[in-house]
């Protein structure tokens, strides 16, 4: 894995550009797409332009994905997260 795919630091330069970029996308350079959400341990950054996501969260560490862009709903506070998808991976439980 190179740095320029290391999922901690593309938290960090998820968060960079969302910050400073108005709301911007470390993946498509899109400004006003990426939705920020924090709940229950875990952050997240999605881009509604073309659908990459990133997140941090207490039992999975740091996940990169792509999901996408029409399935994203922003409105529907049920609909799970990244993470809440990868959680039950196996791999995400050492198996």
């Amino acid at each position: 894995m190179t740095a320029a795919n290391d999922p901690r630091q593309l938290f960090h330069r998820a968060a960079a550009a969302y910050r400073d970029g108005h709301q911007a996308c470390v993946a498509c350079g899109e400004a006003h797409c990426v939705f920020y959400s924090a709940r229950d341990g875990t952050e997240e950054y999605r881009c509604f332009a073309c659908g990459f996501c990133v997140g941090s969260g207490r039992r999975s560490g740091y996940v990169v994905g792509r999901e996408q862009p029409d399935a994203i709903d922003v409105l529907n506070d049920e609909q799970p997260t990244l993470l809440e998808h990868l959680e039950d991976h196996p791999a995400l439980r050492g198996e």
